[in-house]
């Protein structure tokens, strides 16, 4: 009998035995349970950190000390780069230091204060670029520069209703700077102004409170000595909102009469279109339906006024979504070349001719003359923007001049800045 037989057999079978291997019960290594020493773990990780700080000394003895940094003696320090700049000394921007006639065409550097509205109320954009890249904020005097400061010498024992200009002109001529400089003018000399450099932002939906510096809201007033006598026509209560607090000042500024008012806009075409906010019904609503623009709008229409002061604006072409619109190109009898052919029979806004009603146009003019463009030079070349010891002022100047056509944006920015040697 063979031995598949005997397995095949039913019962218990001693041959099985002998045929195979003796059967243990055995756990396989994946389900083996292991017990491990908590002691011997800690002591396991304990010698690797050790192990670890031995390994990290001994690298750092192997690695070379660097001797402890000197500075040099200034002897030495004869490379070009640490030559001191040459300090550039100009008069300050004031009243009495551009009076005289012969200053046209003289830089002058603005000193702001604490309370300047260039700190409050901030800066239009290209503004702030150019005085980012200078050490200091720099202006030249115009001819155009003494027109507007006469203008606003006559409207101090005026109306504002009887000064209400707008800056024209072409794109780049310098509109936002005469605006700037005609802010701090009426600053030195005491006025109540009140700036808004972007006017984009009265009409724009997607702008929160301003926190930058360029735009930081202060609680400190432009003018704190005016503020401190000007008094309130009626009590307010404090839970009330803005618009009622700012409602109450500006005709506590309309009915006192000691110090004059200056309302100043730029980017002034934004308040005559249609804004970003939205009805109901997803359409975009006016200017005149808010209640800040609209009340510039009515100081600057002549619905209301101070009793001495002025409304200032200017144009600009750098928001190509607010183009200047046809009621305040009629109102300002603009024809330049610059702006598309109107019809007649397009369709104008009633209630935005009104708005626009006795606006007066004060044109920049659209090219530098060779002074006024050598004080811009001027200042950009002892900032050390561009050029070196050997370069070519006098044929740089007159290269970039003759590019630009005379236009004061172009000669800044695509001549000077854009200049291979910048």
């Amino acid at each position: 009998m063979s031995a598949l037989a005997a397995v095949a057999r039913p019962g218990p079978s001693t041959v099985l035995s002998r045929v195979l291997a003796p059967q243990t019960s055995r756990e396989t290594r994946r389900y083996k349970s292991v017990k491990t020493n908590v002691g011997q773990v800690a002591s396991s990780q304990a010698g690797y950190l050790l192990k670890r700080k031995a390994d990290q000394e001994k690298k750092s003895k192997n690695r070379k000390k660097l001797p402890m940094f000197k500075s040099l003696p200034p002897a030495q320090l004869d490379h070009p780069l640490f030559k001191a700049k040459a300090a550039f000394e100009v008069q300050p921007f004031q009243p009495k230091t551009i009076q005289d006639p012969t200053t046209i065409g003289q830089p002058f550097v603005i000193n702001p204060p604490e309370n300047d509205p260039m700190r409050i109320f901030g800066l239009p954009r290209k503004l702030w670029l150019e005085f980012k890249l200078l050490s200091k904020p720099y202006t030249v005097v115009r001819q155009v520069t003494k027109d507007a400061l006469d203008l606003l010498a006559i409207a101090k024992n005026q109306p504002s209703s009887e000064t209400r200009v707008v800056f024209t002109g072409r794109p780049g001529c310098g509109k936002s700077f005469l605006l700037l400089q005609a802010v701090e003018n009426c600053v030195q000399q005491n006025w109540v102004v009140l700036y808004f450099p972007r006017g984009i932002d009265l009409i724009n939906s997607t702008t929160t409170i301003p926190t930058t510096s360029a735009r930081r809201p202060t609680s400190s007033p432009v003018n704190k000595k005016a503020f401190k006598k000007i008094t309130l026509p009626v009590d307010l209560v404090l839970e009330k909102q803005a618009p009622v607090y700012l409602e109450a000042v500006m005709k506590a500024l309309e009915a006192q009469k000691d110090y004059p008012v200056l309302l100043a806009v730029d980017e002034f075409q934004t308040l005559y279109g249609k804004t970003e906010y939205r009805d109901p019904h997803f359409v975009p609503i006016h200017s005149y339906h808010l209640s800040l623009p609209r009340m510039i709008m009515e100081y600057a229409s002549g619905k209301r006024s101070f009793q001495k002061g002025a409304i200032l604006g200017s144009i600009s072409a750098s928001r190509t979504t607010h183009p200047l619109p046809l009621e305040l190109r009629d109102a300002l009898a603009l024809n330049s070349p610059d702006l598309r052919p109107v019809s007649p029979y397009e369709k104008r806004n009633k209630t935005m001719l009104e708005y626009a009603e006795g606006l007066r146009s004060l044109e920049v003019p659209e090219k530098l003359t060779l002074a006024e463009a050598v004080g811009v030079f001027e200042v950009w070349k002892q900032q050390q923007v561009f050029g070196n010891e050997k370069f070519f002022y006098d044929e740089a100047f007159l290269g970039k001049y003759t590019e630009s056509g005379g236009n004061a944006r172009d000669f800044v920015w695509k001549g000077l800045l854009a200049s291979l040697d910048a």
